[in-house]
């Protein structure tokens, strides 16, 4: 990420008593994770950072060389943890020291991120994207998001039964797969109702040709399944119409209907 968010309302609280203050907490922010990240096999969280003190003045102050002293800067951190601006705790290994901004990611999360949450509040992870991504920072959930955040859940559930219904394809290294569901959406969302119905009915029959499958989204986005709508209609109608059908049904064990009385033979 290559920007972050300052309120306004920052004027009117102590940080900004100091300019050197406000400065020196901006550049904080900037420096903070903005996703997890793990150093020498500890994790350090979105809005954290690590460092040691004696090479801290470098971290906050790359491309100057009248950058304030270790001890001035120690002291104004000091100052914005009692603010309660940053907390500050030394790593129980003694060899660093991890920076917090407390409520980071109330602050700093983006607009499509906090969709998520409101749309799935129980799930770590938005579902289709994969398992154990760090939620909120994973590009794959923030485009999940754009794309269901105008479908109602009876139609994220029509979805998921058709999703469930599409054909799988075996990948040469034995993967199966479906294509990408994210995508699948996308193209799903883009639809009229009308369409999504023939869909689902063509679905099937496509799904018993035997044929290999096309990934979803392409399936969705050439309208396939008007190829497929066809043949499941005239399958269903063979079934119907054919005459030896409709006689076993009216006249079962018989080998032929009876004929009419009174007429010759």
């Amino acid at each position: 990420m290559d920007w972050i968010k300052l309120h306004r309302k920052i004027l009117n609280s102590a940080v900004a008593s100091e300019d050197e203050l406000l400065g020196l907490f901006t550049r904080v922010l900037l420096c903070v994770n903005f996703k997890p990240k793990w150093f020498k096999g500890y994790e350090v969280k979105a809005g954290q950072f690590v460092f040691a003190w004696r090479k801290l003045p470098q971290r906050l102050y790359p491309n100057t060389d009248s950058r304030p002293s270790k001890n001035t800067i120690t002291k104004r951190l000091n100052l914005l943890k009692s603010f309660g601006a940053v907390q500050i705790e030394p790593h129980p290994s003694q060899r660093f020291s991890i920076l917090t901004v407390p409520n980071w990611e109330r602050y700093q999360q983006r607009k499509s991120e906090k969709l998520a949450e409101k749309a799935y509040p129980n799930s770590g992870t938005v579902p289709g994207t994969v398992p154990g991504t760090v939620p909120g920072t994973e590009r794959r959930r923030i485009k999940k998001v754009k794309n269901v955040k105008n479908l109602s859940s009876s139609e994220l559930e029509a979805f998921e039964n058709f999703w469930k219904s599409y054909p799988v394809r075996t990948t040469p290294g034995g993967t199966k797969t479906r294509g990408s569901k994210t995508n699948a959406l996308k193209q799903w969302k883009a639809l009229p109702a009308k369409d999504r119905a023939l869909a689902v009915q063509a679905v099937s029959t496509y799904r018993d040709s035997g044929q290999i499958p096309k990934d979803c989204e392409r399936w969705l986005r050439g309208r396939c399944w008007e190829d497929w709508l066809s043949t499941a209609i005239e399958s269903t109608a063979t079934k119907v119409c054919d005459p030896r059908q409709w006689a076993d049904a009216i006249f079962p064990g018989d080998d032929a209907p009876p004929k009419p009385q009174g007429v010759l033979s």
